[in-house]
Order: structure tokens, then C-alpha cells, then sequence
């Protein structure tokens, strides 16, 4: 189910390749509390189709860093690859059925969705690519600023080791992500899908960076199938490689 969206960081075309959705870097530089934060535009944003590659085993993925390239969906070697991998074979069917998301769609249905999630949930995460992990994971999201913000605390070992905080800026929809390797990155909604409840987050800037090769987030997408099951997707490099974090998460009801 979380690859349903996975193509969507620069669309398709008729070809099933990739198309420019302008996903770079946006703000050269900005400063937060007085600190100036610096830009890693020299690491775009992931292809939509990294993604799939991940599934399928090959791809162009962070900072056009090349790998093995895939051509179409590939849906026999994903299979292969998901069975190895342990990875639902529906990951990689509905990567394949995957349509891209339209830029112009407004952010507030979006942060409309995003408070739906206030609760918790459960469910579980694995890592592909230069980082090879899996487990449980859990999810809390509040709703603080009245009504104008939407936090997302994820848990491991009854801990939060990461969090997001979603909001409005005039016709944007930010997210900023307090990450467990310590820095901030920014990012903005560059795709909105309100009717399939999918949103695609691209990098902008972060702080608290020592480089740009230190370990950070620098792509998200998230969708909810309905109202109690909900894909994350983080996109993370460091030292120059690449690595994909899938989260499932299944609300959990009183």
C-alpha cells in the first residue's frame, strides 16, 4: 500500500519515466531564531521513481546519484525482490498503478487530513537502501495552535524519536522534522492529492546541519488509505548515500 503514491515526487509520463515536478530546493538560504540555515540544493530531492527502484532493486534516487536504472514498473522482479525483501506484494502492484499528483490543488484539505490523524496509532518500519533495519514503530499526532498546526510524534520503545510539525505558510503547506540525528530539515508540499489522500513533501533548507553530507532527511510522502491505515515514506541520505524508511501505521481505537 505505501507505494501507491511512490511515483509522485516527479510524476510520469505516457512512458512511465519520469517528469519534472520541480522539486528542488526552493530558499537558498533563511534564518531561524537568528541562525542562518544552510541549503543543500546541491542534493535534490528523489525522483518519484527512487521509489519504485527501491522496491524493484535499482533507480536513480537522492542527488541524482546513480544505481542501477529501471525501465517500466517491472512488476516480475519486484515481486522477486518484495518476497526477499519480506516487503506486501501489494507495495509493489499499486507502485505500478501509481498516477502523479497535481500541483495545484490548495494545501488546506491537506492539513484537514493531517488533523484527521490525531490519535494513536501502531504498526511497524523497515529500511531499504544504504540502511537495512526493521520493527515496531508507533505514531502520536495532537493538534495544537488552535486547529493550526498538526504534530506527529513517532515512537520506538515508548519514546519519540522523531517529530514532525505540519503547517500553513500563505499557500504552502510546510512540514519541519525534528530529526534523531539532531538537525531540522524544512520541506513544502510540492504534490496534493486530496482525493486519494496523498500528500509529497519536497526539501527546502535545514538547520543545525554541520555539511551537507550529514545524515538528514531530504523527501517525504505520506497517504492514508482511510480513516485507521496510514503510509509514511522518508527519504535519507548521509555521506552520500541513500537510504528509504517505509512506516505502516493502523490507528489504534479505545
Amino acid at each position: 500500500m505505501i507505494s501507491s503514491f511512490a511515483l509522485v515526487r516527479r510524476g510520469l509520463d505516457s512512458s512511465g519515466l519520469s517528469s519534472p515536478l520541480g522539486a528542488r530546493s526552493e530558499v537558498p538560504t533563511a534564518r531561524v531564531n537568528g541562525t542562518r540555515s544552510q541549503s543543500l540544493d546541491a542534493h535534490p530531492a528523489p525522483s518519484g521513481r527512487g521509489l519504485v527502484a527501491k522496491i524493484l532493486g535499482g533507480g536513480r534516487h537522492v542527488g541524482g546519484r546513480p544505481a542501477t536504472n529501471v525501465t517500466g514498473c517491472g512488476v516480475a522482479a519486484g515481486v522477486a525482490h518484495a518476497a526477499r525483501a519480506a516487503i506486501p506484494l501489494s507495495v509493489v502492484l499499486s507502485a505500478c498503478a501509481s498516477a502523479p499528483l497535481s500541483l495545484r490543488q490548495p494545501p488546506e484539505p491537506a492539513l484537514a487530513l493531517l488533523r484527521s490523524f490525531a490519535g494513536e496509532w501502531q504498526g511497524t518500519f523497515l529500511w531499504q537502501g544504504a540502511r537495512s533495519d526493521h520493527g515496531e514503530m508507533g505514531a502520536r499526532y495532537y493538534v495544537p495552535g488552535n486547529g493550526s498546526a498538526v504534530v506527529e510524534d513517532l515512537i520506538q520503545r515508548r519514546l519519540p524519536t522523531m517529530t514532525s510539525v505540519y503547517h500553513l505558510d500563505g499557500a504552502d503547506l510546510r512540514m519541519t522534522h525534528f530529526c534523531g540525528a539532531g538537525n531540522q530539515p524544512r520541506l513544502r508540499a510540492t504534490a496534493i492529492d486530496a482525493e486519494h489522500r496523498r500528500v509529497a513533501f519536497a526539501f527546502v533548507d535545514i538547520t543545525n546541519a554541520p555539511s551537507p553530507d550529514a545524515p538528514h532527511v531530504d523527501g517525504f510522502e505520506l497517504q492514508s488509505a482511510d480513516d485507521d491505515h496510514l503510509q509514511l515514506v522518508f527519504h535519507f541520505t548521509a555521506n552520500g548515500r541513500s537510504s528509504t524508511e517505509f512506516i505502516e501505521l493502523t490507528r489504534q481505537r479505545p
